[in-house]
């Protein structure tokens, strides 16, 4: 009869965030950024993600 392990930890969830991604920005797109986290009120990481989003809409939008 095999034994069966305990699952340790949290179960995953659907949609988890696994994947970092780290980018190197000049001087002016981090003060670019940092003054639209000022404005915002937003993270630095939502203002990327919905600059992605923002992004893919426009490229589906031009058909490409």
């Amino acid at each position: 009869m095999p034994i069966l392990k305990k699952r340790r930890g949290r179960p995953k969830k659907k949609g988890a965030k696994s994947h970092r991604l780290d980018v190197r920005i000049t001087d002016d797109q981090h003060d670019i950024l940092n003054d639209l986290t000022a404005r915002t009120g937003k993270t630095k990481t939502d203002i990327v993600k919905e600059a992605i989003d923002l992004y893919e809409m426009m490229i589906k939008s031009k058909g490409i």
